[in-house]
C-alpha cells in the first residue's frame, strides 16, 4: 500500500487528472488520462533489457528500469493523440506480423517498434524528465527502495 501511494502520489504531481491503477504489466490509456504499474518491481518484464539497451544506445545513459517504463507510460499521457495512436495501432500489427511470420528477429522487431512516432514521444518524455528532475526521481527510486536498475 505504501509503493503504490508514493506512486499515486508522484503520478499526480505530474498532472492531478492521472489516475493510477496496479496491474501485472505496464500500460496506459490516454484517452482516460490512467496509466497501470506493475506490483511485482523485482520482476524483469519482457522486452525490459532491450528498452534499457535502446535508451542507452540512443540517450547514453542507462536509468532504473522500473522508474524509465513509469515515466514511459506517463510520456504516452503527456504526449499521444488519437492520429499517433492509429498510426501504432497499425505499425504494431505489422511489426506482430513480421515476428510471428518469422521474417524479423526479435532484436528488430524490438528496435523497430521503440521506433514509432507514438513510442519514440512517449520515450522522449520519459527521458528529458528523468534527466531534468534528477531530485525528485533519486529520491523516488530511494522511497520505492528500487536500487539499482530494478
Amino acid at each position: 500500500m505504501f509503493r503504490f501511494l508514493k506512486i499515486k502520489k508522484f503520478i499526480k504531481n505530474i498532472n492531478p487528472k492521472y489516475t493510477v491503477r496496479f496491474s501485472n504489466y505496464w500500460s496506459s490509456a490516454w484517452w482516460e488520462d490512467t496509466v497501470w504499474v506493475p506490483i511485482n518491481r523485482k520482476k524483469e518484464l519482457e522486452g525490459d533489457k532491450e528498452y534499457l539497451d535502446f535508451i542507452e544506445d540512443r540517450y547514453h545513459f542507462r536509468p532504473n528500469t522500473y522508474i524509465i517504463s513509469l515515466l514511459h507510460e506517463i510520456g504516452h499521457l503527456e504526449t499521444e493523440t488519437e492520429d499517433l495512436s492509429n498510426k501504432r495501432a497499425i505499425k504494431y500489427y505489422a511489426l506482430e506480423y513480421a515476428f510471428n511470420d518469422y521474417a524479423i528477429t526479435k532484436e528488430e522487431y524490438y528496435n523497430q517498434y521503440f521506433q514509432i512516432e507514438a513510442e519514440i514521444l512517449a520515450t522522449d518524455w520519459a527521458v528529458n524528465y528523468y534527466k531534468n528532475n534528477s531530485e525528485i526521481i533519486n529520491k523516488l527510486i530511494k522511497d520505492l527502495k528500487l536500487g539499482g536498475n530494478a
